[in-house]
């Protein structure tokens, strides 16, 4: 699979979303997607030229986008998208590019090799890789955030310090009424594994992570009262500096 989900990505990359047709069962006609999720998010999905029945001086909501913006024309969100300056893909490295094993060579082949080549720092990422912890994200995301924003050279704007502030900050019931949605209390959200995973679960991914976890600086828990203690912190200070 590892070709198959590199040149995905790369298609991606290249705004060519037809690479994603491949991946779509019933596959689409005339490059018309009936579904796409989440697509109802975007704002430039559900605006024109994309969505037709979107008009000039109407306010983007998700809940109309999902009413008026099908199916999704992915000649046209592809001739909106390279009109952006930057592409951003999320992707989950050690699912998709894994060989297919038992998990504990499934976490210490894929992951541990990653982390150790993005530490060792080769000429060949520089100025290409920065490493950012999830927990450091969720606990300072605006801070976190602006040093993203530098290290790729793009510019903080007001909205999304704004949208930052709103979707990072919300309450137990904000996020109850929209599980799907962006909205998330981002510090205790990072913690909340803590209260739901069984110890062994924990001691069997702290095993076959060891190297990795020690790397990023993750404390290991041992015993289920120290799991469960959101006093005990299992994140070390610790500073990743960009490799520029």
């Amino acid at each position: 699979m590892l070709g198959a989900s590199r040149d995905l990505l790369w298609s991606l990359f290249q705004c060519d979303l037809y690479a994603l047709e491949s991946y779509i069962r019933p596959a689409p006609t005339n490059h018309m997607l009936d579904n796409l999720f989440r697509h109802s998010a975007s704002r430039t999905l559900c605006q024109q030229p994309v969505c037709q029945a979107f008009k000039p001086g109407d306010t983007w909501e998700e809940w109309q986008c999902k009413k008026k913006c099908h199916p999704l024309n992915l000649t046209l969100a592809a001739q909106v998208c390279r009109k952006k300056p930057h592409v951003a893909l999320k992707t989950v490295s050690s699912v998709k590019f894994c060989p297919r094993k038992s998990r504990p060579i499934f976490f210490k082949s894929c992951l541990t090799s990653s982390v150790s080549t993005a530490l060792s720092r080769p000429a060949w990422l520089r100025g290409r890789y920065m490493l950012v912890r999830y927990e450091d994200l969720s606990r300072s995301p605006l801070q976190k955030t602006k040093e993203i924003y530098d290290f790729v050279g793009l510019a903080m704007t007001p909205s999304v310090e704004e949208w930052i502030r709103v979707n990072t900050r919300a309450t137990n019931d904000a996020q109850a009424k929209d599980k799907f949605g962006t909205m998330r209390d981002s510090a205790a959200n990072a913690e909340s594994w803590r209260l739901k995973l069984p110890l062994d679960m924990v001691e069997y991914s702290q095993g076959a992570c060891q190297r990795a976890l020690r790397q990023l600086g993750y404390r290991e828990v041992q015993s289920a009262d120290e799991l469960r203690n959101m006093n005990i912190s299992l994140v070390q200070e610790k500073t990743f500096v960009p490799f520029l």
